[in-house]
């Protein structure tokens, strides 16, 4: 094992009297070496983070982050920007909505060729209230703004926005929870007028979430829905035949475990037909289930019995991390206040997934969304955590990337000069750690060396004499991230990443 980690500058910039971005970089790292995480942590004090996407939606080639604060009853918009170590992000605007936000989607809703955005609000009364934003942002300004607002049919979980009838408009579907239904808002939207018909599929059942996705290979939508109430996934496949009229045909369920709160919808096994995992909040686990359907014909799955145990795992992700064509998945146990990477070792249908990573992120984790980032289409995470105030993203490292095992900075004095080289090793490390300086400076002052956890707190503070070098015994802390911070009179602290095994 060869864990690695990198140290970004660390930066901070206020935005207005209402709100900041903190870029504390984390340097963080799972237990194989072939997922490593660069991180920066963007923080705004009693925002409660939920659902988070990113987009280009300024089209300037760089993409911009969405995050739900429904605490907050607002939608950050956080521009990208460049920077020295590649994209960053600073918070430009918000989207206000009247009452508490239950979900968000984007999607073209007017055809002008860029996202719009979708809000699923609380409202006074019987029915839950979408919100739609036109998109009349240009390459560098943001811009949205409310054009359309439809009442559901009752209290409403989820929306999304997807194509369902082949007329390359993007349609909605809401999750009616009371009413035990779907409700499909055809888009009839015509040279920016904007105009929807209505349909309703009576389910039996109180949806709660749902994923789209085509999962038979017949190039249309379907839908995979989450019984909060019965532990069960409910499998509809589309059968509209018409732009007229939108109709689904259920074609499976799925027993989960104790409250199925997220599905991916991904090819786990290579045999071009996607699969489905269920992270079960209560029943601390999630269910796998492998494709046993032929192409173009009825969709259906059979248990792959893969136990995987994540101790209330609240959101998943899924995509190809290592870049082996086989789609690993990201989970954030709310519990446990990491992101898990399960890595896909599956073969043509036999499915196998393995825990190989434990990334700490904040408290309280509530959704992780996988983005491709740079020319090279890799994939990042970005993980919204909810009793931290923050989002994180998660720069994955790609093998050239990987700095060696040993950390060095250069100490240098106020005065600008540099002075001596600074390496710390064994890292990782389980019970003694070495920090060597590469020469015998005299100092002002004693050496005082403090360790930090990744959540910020001193866990080590000891005091060193001028030394080439210094030994100091790791052997009580924890497994995991921290920082080792040297000072010296005179000398700027320096900062070097450690990873105790």
């Amino acid at each position: 094992m060869n864990p690695a980690v990198r140290v970004l500058p660390n930066t901070v910039l206020t935005i207005t009297c209402i709100a900041f971005l903190l870029a504390i970089p984390h340097l963080l790292h799972g237990q194989a070496i072939r997922f490593t995480f660069d991180a920066s942590t963007y923080r705004w004090p009693n925002s409660s983070p939920g659902k988070v996407i990113s987009a280009d939606f300024d089209n300037d080639t760089k993409d911009e982050i969405i995050v739900a604060s429904p605490k907050q009853k607002k939608l950050y918009i956080w521009e990208g920007i460049a920077g020295g170590e590649g994209q960053s992000w600073r918070m430009k605007d918000s989207i206000p909505l009247e009452s508490r936000m239950l979900s968000f989607c984007i999607g073209d809703i007017d055809g002008d060729s860029k996202n719009d955005i979708i809000t699923l609000s609380d409202r006074k009364g019987n029915n839950s209230i979408i919100d739609i934003f036109l998109n009349g942002s240009a390459p560098g300004s943001i811009k949205f703004e409310k054009k359309y607002s439809i009442g559901t049919n009752g209290p409403a979980y989820d929306v999304a926005a997807e194509d369902l009838d082949g007329d390359n408009r993007k349609d909605l579907i809401v999750a009616d929870f009371d009413k035990k239904s779907l409700t499909f808002l055809g888009n009839a939207t015509d040279r920016g007028m904007i105009s929807f018909s209505r349909s309703t599929y009576n389910l039996g059942i109180r949806p709660n979430y749902f994923v789209v996705k085509d999962i038979n290979g017949d190039k249309k939508p379907d839908l995979i829905i989450s019984d909060y109430d019965k532990n069960a996934m409910f499998v509809l496949q589309n059968s509209t035949s018409s732009q007229a009229s939108i109709s689904f045909t259920q074609v499976d369920k799925l027993t989960t475990g104790s409250g199925p709160i997220a599905c991916a919808v991904e090819d786990l096994d290579g045999d071009k037909m996607p699969d489905i995992a269920v992270a079960n909040l209560f029943g601390n686990s999630l269910s796998i289930y492998m494709s046993v359907s032929s192409p173009n014909g009825h969709a259906h799955f059979a248990d792959a019995n893969v136990p995987i145990t994540i101790k209330r795992p609240s959101s998943l992700a899924a995509g190809d991390l290592d870049g082996d064509g086989m789609p690993e998945i990201a989970v954030t146990s709310e519990e446990d206040n990491n992101t898990v990477i399960l890595k896909n070792y599956s073969s043509l249908h036999n499915i196998s997934l393995d825990k190989i990573s434990e990334i700490p992120v904040g408290k309280a984790p509530q959704h992780v969304y996988m983005k491709k980032a740079g020319k090279s289409k890799q994939l990042d995470l970005i993980v919204s955590n909810s009793r931290s105030d923050n989002f994180l993203v998660l720069k994955h490292l790609q093998e050239k990337e990987r700095p060696s095992p040993a950390d060095t900075v250069v100490l240098s004095k106020q005065d600008g000069n540099p002075t001596e080289k600074i390496t710390i090793y064994p890292n990782p490390a389980s019970s003694i750690i070495h920090i060597s300086f590469s020469s015998s400076a005299k100092r002002s002052g004693p050496m005082l060396i403090r360790i930090i956890n990744a959540s910020g707190q001193e866990v080590t503070r000891e005091r060193h004499d001028a030394t080439n070098l210094i030994t100091m015994d790791i052997s009580r802390l924890a497994a995991g991230f921290y920082w080792c911070q040297i000072s010296s009179p005179g000398h700027y602290p320096q900062t070097l990443r450690l990873i105790v095994e």
